[in-house]
């Protein structure tokens, strides 16, 4: 039986661990930091040594307008620590939410005069994780991608891991020891992907894109599985790139799997610029992929009740 209900008693490496998993839909809304987040209460009746892995959400692809495509969100901080010692107690856990896309717009001209002020945005950041631990730093939300239309060039925003940028700027910084900086901008109408845990995106060539950085491996629950990737720079008619998630990303793709992936805190994927696309239908393939939600990951050796 477990000490903590809801705790899943799994065998490690000959060892008994209960472990906890924590993902928004089941939570109390509230806010933290840049973004959303759900809040969540457990309490340990005695000591223990603990485990934990810790993924903010990640950042919302930025929005398109024309053939200019919008670049990658940046995944979600993720944060772990082996060993921590923690006394009996309630604590507060939370898990953040994915930054929403920014807003495309379907143009048929270019010009920053032709796109009205506003219709097209940055990817929102996602929400910050954490559990009140003593000493645990919290997961920081990943950055939400640039827009991209002909007022340009724009950069992506800090987080967790930073979004990426169109034309020529920087990407976002990223949180020390939580992420890696958004992709750099390649030149005219490019778009890079969003930084993962594990990397940053590479630079696209002018015209075209980068799949976002890739995620960092955990073996928490006893499996391996990557997290926290950075979402593709959305698509062009010259992309070389398809703009799907790097193996281990699990982040969004530039294409018609935009979304990162919840509970991964994967970044969204950047909205395309595709110049035949038209109709009523088609704006949302402009807008930028909803970053996924973040997770957090509690183990501690299990004694028998």
């Amino acid at each position: 039986t477990p000490i903590v209900a809801g705790g899943v008693i799994t065998p490690i490496n000959g060892t008994d661990y209960e472990i906890h998993t924590f993902k928004v839909g089941t939570g109390t809304l509230v806010t933290a930091g840049l973004g959303s987040a759900e809040s969540f209460s457990f309490t340990l009746p005695s000591a223990v040594t603990a485990d934990v892995l810790v993924v903010a959400g990640g950042g919302g692809g930025g929005g398109a307008a024309y053939r200019h495509a919008g670049a990658g969100g940046g995944a979600g901080g993720m944060v772990t620590a082996n060993g921590i010692a923690v006394a009996a107690g309630t604590y507060t856990v939370l898990v953040g939410k994915g930054g929403a896309g920014g807003a495309g717009n379907f143009d048929t001209q270019p010009s920053a005069s032709s796109v009205a002020a506003g219709s097209v945005d940055f990817g929102k950041n996602g929400g910050n994780s954490g559990i009140s631990f003593a000493g645990l730093a919290s997961a920081v939300g990943g950055g939400g991608g640039a827009k991209h239309h002909g007022s340009g060039p724009y950069a992506g925003k800090a987080g967790g891991s930073g979004g990426g940028s169109t034309t020529t700027q920087p990407g976002g910084a990223a949180e020390p020891g939580q992420g890696s900086q958004g992709g750099t901008g390649g030149g005219y109408y490019s778009a890079a992907g969003g930084g993962g845990a594990g990397a940053s995106a590479s630079t696209p060539a002018a015209y075209g894109n980068t799949a976002g950085g890739v995620g960092k491996e955990s073996w928490i629950t006893g499996s391996s599985v990557f997290y926290a990737g950075g979402g593709a720079g959305g698509i062009t008619n010259s992309s070389t790139d398809s703009g799907g998630p790097k193996e281990g990303g699990n982040g969004g793709g530039g294409g018609s799997q935009n979304n990162g992936t919840d509970g991964k805190g994967g970044g969204g994927g950047g909205g395309n610029g595709l110049d035949e696309l038209g109709g009523a239908g088609d704006i949302a393939k402009r807008e930028g992929g909803r970053g996924g939600d973040g997770i957090v990951i509690i183990r501690f050796q299990h004694t028998m009740q």
